[in-house]
């Protein structure tokens, strides 16, 4: 069967791109299931990598590694200042989830996203 000549183009614009957050003290778990899931997930019963429905990429305040809770440690691929644009924020849970909640409030978020902003606790953006 042949692909159309713009099958490439077509995924690519179907493709969102969903940032997870990470931060110190972060819930590993909280941020390693959404990131497997939003990066394996394409259509029912196709395996292809190139069918991928999302990209996932981790984004953390400063280019540094990130002390996970746990001790796991994780490098993250973009920053808050310069990660590609964004369908989907996951803000995960943990120690740490305070700092999220005030750069969160302190940013335009509008200005660097083209869609939600999932994982906010109703109530707690500036809290510390």
């Amino acid at each position: 069967m042949q692909k159309p000549a713009n099958s490439d183009d077509s995924r690519n614009e179907r493709r969102r791109t969903v940032g997870v957050l990470i931060f110190d003290d972060v819930e590993v778990l909280d941020f390693c299931g959404p990131f497997e899931v939003f990066s394996v997930a394409r259509p029912a019963g196709e395996n292809d990598d190139d069918l991928s429905l999302f990209t996932a990429v981790i984004i953390a305040e400063r280019p540094r590694v990130i002390s996970c809770r746990g001790g796991l440690l994780v490098q993250s691929h973009a920053t808050i200042d310069a990660h590609p644009p964004l369908d989907i924020l996951v803000v995960p849970g943990g120690q740490g989830t305070h700092w999220p909640c005030r750069a969160v409030r302190a940013r335009d978020v509008n200005g660097s996203m083209r869609g939600s902003w999932t994982g906010s606790r109703r109530g707690t953006a500036g809290q510390s």
